[in-house]
């Protein structure tokens, strides 16, 4: 009877530790996304101690996946089973020959969230604005951290690409606010609203702490990983 019942507690908790070994604590980001010429899409950022996983909410979509560690953006495109591979080259803001205006101030009127002000941040370049961003200040640090470098390794493939961009296109906004982007807004706090030049503007619905599966931060195996012009 001792043995069946030592038996019997074995498997339980075997079975908890596999239950808890297959979920990670992650906070949830849900977005409203918006593009130029592009209809608002929901997305939903999962951020642990270690990845980023970008996506939309379904087990099937095609997803981003950051290995903070490493600084390595993944984009799985599940149609063509390929993983394009981005990689933080550590890049350093160039010398520019335009003046910069950071202006940061608490919102008359905004909501207090969490106990906190919202607070607005801008960037202006001679006189236009260039970034525009509403934060709740200090929260959720470890995760803006995570935002931060996921930008700032972004910003290595535009860094990367600037040869082939045109001319015209090398504004002073897209120098600051796309190529040598590198997220000092989330050093801030939490962002709710984002507006930015590009035509891109992000609005913040919901955050909450969940458990994730730890598959939802793994990469397909079988795909084929490339990056710009090299195939791995």
């Amino acid at each position: 009877m001792i043995k069946a019942s030592q038996f019997i507690l074995m498997f339980w908790l075997c079975l908890f530790t596999q239950l808890t070994m297959a979920n990670t604590k992650a906070t949830v980001f849900w977005f409203d996304e918006l593009d130029a010429g592009v209809d608002p899409v929901q997305v939903r950022y999962l951020v642990t101690t270690k990845y980023l996983r970008i996506d939309n909410g379904g087990l099937q979509d095609d997803f981003i996946l950051f290995d903070a560690e490493m600084k390595i953006i993944y984009s799985v495109n599940h149609a063509d089973k390929t993983i394009l591979v981005i990689k933080n080259n550590n890049w350093l803001k160039p010398k520019y020959d335009f003046s910069i205006d950071v202006k940061q101030a608490p919102l008359e009127g905004a909501p207090i969230i969490s106990g906190k002000q919202v607070q607005g941040y801008k960037v202006i370049v001679d006189g236009e604005v260039c970034t525009n961003i509403q934060f709740i200040p200090g929260m959720y640090k470890n995760e803006m951290n995570i935002l931060k470098k996921y930008q700032m390794t972004l910003s290595s493939q535009q860094i990367r690409n600037l040869g082939n961009t045109p001319e015209h296109m090398k504004t002073p906004c897209f120098m600051l606010d796309v190529a040598y982007n590198e997220g000092g807004y989330y050093d801030l706090g939490m962002p709710v609203h984002e507006w930015h030049n590009r035509g891109y503007a992000r609005y913040l619905k919901e955050y909450k702490s969940q458990n994730i599966p730890e598959s939802f931060f793994q990469l397909p195996k079988d795909y084929k990983k490339y990056s710009v012009g090299v195939s791995q």
